[in-house]
């Protein structure tokens, strides 16, 4: 497209260079404390929705509550982030010496998860069904409405290293939620 005038050439600068800043977002274009309360939301119901309503029967037996995402956080070269953290171990009925059981239970708490954070935003990026007594990982992201940036949750458990009895199965789960690095050079 050939613009003939200096009038249309201006114009066409003007609106190249706001597209350009509007795709850059610093720290000072981001509300971190919105962005903190958000994953505490949601990490919160996360935890909330294994309490009371996963369906295996399973319940929390313990909870360490970590980072509640209301502070900056250094990350990248001079940017800022906000982290949630929340551990807490779960027991569902089940021989945690029987891999299928294990398996069981371990993939369906995938499957749980993923019906807990779909309705929030977050979709899978990845989820690693195992096999057996393997620990599993799983991440969701999901897009900040208002400011476009990121959120992630990163969810690890595995079987714990003391089991109950032979007829409970009890993990310990590691739950963090984070920003992406905002306003960080390069």
């Amino acid at each position: 497209m050939r613009i003939r005038s200096s009038h249309g050439r201006w114009l066409l600068a003007v609106v190249a260079a706001s597209a350009l800043l509007a795709s850059c977002t610093s720290e000072s274009d981001v509300d971190m404390d919105e962005l903190g309360q958000q994953l505490n939301e949601d990490g919160q119901t996360i935890v909330d929705e294994f309490d009371t309503n996963e369906p295996r029967g399973g319940h929390i037996t313990s909870t360490s509550p970590g980072a509640d995402a209301s502070t900056d956080e250094e990350c990248g070269d001079g940017g800022v982030q906000r982290r949630w953290t929340h551990e807490f171990s779960f027991a569902w009925p089940g021989d945690p010496t029987n891999d299928d059981h294990v398996n069981d239970s371990f993939n369906g708490a995938l499957d749980f998860l993923s019906s807990v954070l779909n309705p929030l935003g977050y979709s899978a990026e990845r989820s690693d069904m195992g096999q057996g007594a393997k620990p599993r990982t799983a991440v969701y992201v999901r897009t900040a409405t208002d400011e476009e940036i990121e959120l992630e949750f990163r969810v690890d458990f595995e079987l714990a290293a003391n089991q109950a009895d032979d007829e409970t199965i009890t993990a310990d789960f590691t739950l963090t939620g984070t920003t992406e690095c905002v306003g960080a050079d390069g």
